[in-house]
């Protein structure tokens, strides 16, 4: 009945899966792409191994529109998280009217934004600014979107699932794609990219981090042809603790 009514039946067993993704410029508040359409777009891309060609293991797609994640981008094979690069603009004239200012000052988690007496209004450190995004929603004279700016960054390798190896967290792959509506091109080709060497180099059961462990990153990015830039290395407060240290051989 479904299959008469044109729905596409799968996302079962050894196949690309549902794409859970977040609701994008449709509403959030802080969206740094659409993911709905982005959506669409690699379902129309990947709908055969959706249905009926097998892939080794499942393969998680997720979508989350800004750094918030609610896309469990964290934790899905290859997903994609929306960036925003510039700090939020501040609409002086619309602060007094439209904005608590106490409460817009303690929204922000990294401690951006303090008042302006000067201008009766609110200012940001661009360097404390982590682009999140909270800011908009408590006071919406501070908009985020920018169409110019704003983007995806890919990651992949997450799971959630203890068989075979322990649950992973996602890696930065590509750091930023632009981007470029309706079709999103250079994301697609950017997935193409990580799916194909996926299936080709990776053995049975394996899901993409298990299967991105085993041959190595350093592989990983040259078999997918991804450059390495300075914007994958951790520079985070407590990184050390997930440098990899051993020697262990990679095959």
């Amino acid at each position: 009945e479904l299959k008469s009514r044109k729905y596409m039946i799968g996302g079962i067993g050894s196949r690309v899966s549902n794409i859970v993704h977040t609701q994008g410029w449709i509403h959030c508040h802080s969206a740094a792409v659409d993911a709905s359409a982005l959506v669409k777009v690699l379902m129309d891309e990947f709908a055969d191994y959706f249905t009926t060609k097998e892939t080794p293991n499942k393969v998680r797609f997720a979508v989350a529109c800004c750094t918030n994640m609610c896309g469990a981008v964290h934790c899905s094979d290859i997903a994609y998280v929306g960036i925003h690069r510039k700090i939020p603009r501040i609409e002086h004239e619309n602060i007094k009217n439209m904005c608590e200012v106490p409460s817009t000052v303690a929204c922000c988690p990294t401690n951006a934004i303090s008042p302006d007496p000067a201008k009766k209004s609110l200012k940001i450190n661009a360097d404390k600014c982590m682009y999140c995004g909270n800011c908009y929603s408590v006071c919406p004279a501070l908009p985020i979107s920018d169409p110019d700016n704003d983007g995806v960054a890919i990651v992949v390798g997450g799971k959630v699932g203890n068989l075979r190896s322990n649950p992973k967290f996602s890696k930065l792959v590509v750091p930023f794609i632009k981007n470029n509506p309706p079709m999103w091109p250079e994301v697609v080709e950017a997935t193409k990219k990580i799916f194909n060497a996926y299936l080709s180099g990776a053995k049975k059961h394996e899901r993409v981090g298990e299967w991105a462990e085993r041959i190595g990153w350093e592989k990983f990015f040259k078999i997918t042809e991804l450059p390495f830039t300075f914007q994958h290395i951790d520079d985070f407060t407590i990184a050390r603790e997930t440098f990899r240290t051993a020697a262990t051989f990679k095959w």
